[in-house]
This record gives C-alpha cells, structure tokens and sequence, in this order.
C-alpha cells in the first residue's frame, strides 16, 4: 500500500529552475532532447539545453535535430533572456540528474484492478 500511496505523491511532481516550472519529460521528449546534447564533454550549454528542451515546444525539439544551429540559437535566447550563467551550472547539471532519474515514476499508470473496469454486461 505504501507503494501506491508514494506513486500517487510523486504523480504530479514538477521541478523549478529560476522559477520556471519543469515537468516530466516523455520518453521521446526526453530522447529529442538527449539528440541535441554533447554527450562526450557535457557542460553549462549541454544543461541549459536540457532544461530548454524540457519546457519548449515539442515541435521546436524535432525541428532542432534536423537544424541544430537553429535550436542552439534558441537554447542561447532562452539563457540571456533568463540570465543563465556559469554559477547557473551546477543547480542545472543537479536538475539534469534530478529530472532523469525519477521522470518515468512521475507518470500516471493505468488502473490494472479489474474490480474497477466496466461491466462487460452493463450492470
């Protein structure tokens, strides 16, 4: 019971940078963002990235893998407009993590008790 009483408190979990409010990425939210990333050296612009990914458009996102240079001049829009700075990075990268390890037990799963289904028979 505990189990199901935790999932039901993480459900609605957000996250907050800069007071912006993040929410669970989807699987393929989270695997556009993942393409745009520099995954052998990531840094400040890679977290910025990240975040931006989680908050824009989802068609910006597909847009930014065939024109990567459009999404980074987004992404660099987004870092001035909000004041993203090298002292930014560390609560960034935190959130990164943050936001990858515990998006997928945000989600809502389907109710599987069958006492709680319809009744095939209209009753």
């Amino acid at each position: 019971m505990t189990d199901t009483l935790e999932t039901i408190d993480t459900m609605d979990q957000t996250w907050e940078f800069k007071g912006i409010e993040i929410l669970a990425p989807s699987y393929s939210r989270k695997a556009n963002i993942i393409s745009l990333l520099n995954s052998s050296n990531f840094g400040p612009t890679d977290a910025a990235t990240f975040l931006f990914g989680c908050i824009c458009p989802e068609a910006e996102l597909r847009k930014g893998r065939r024109k990567p240079e459009d999404f980074d001049a987004e992404v660099a829009k987004w870092m001035d407009k909000i004041k993203y700075g090298p002292s930014d990075y560390a609560a960034a990268a935190e959130l990164f993590s943050a936001i990858m390890q515990h998006s997928n037990s945000n989600r809502a799963v389907p109710i599987s008790d069958p006492s709680l289904e319809p009744d095939p028979l209209g009753n």
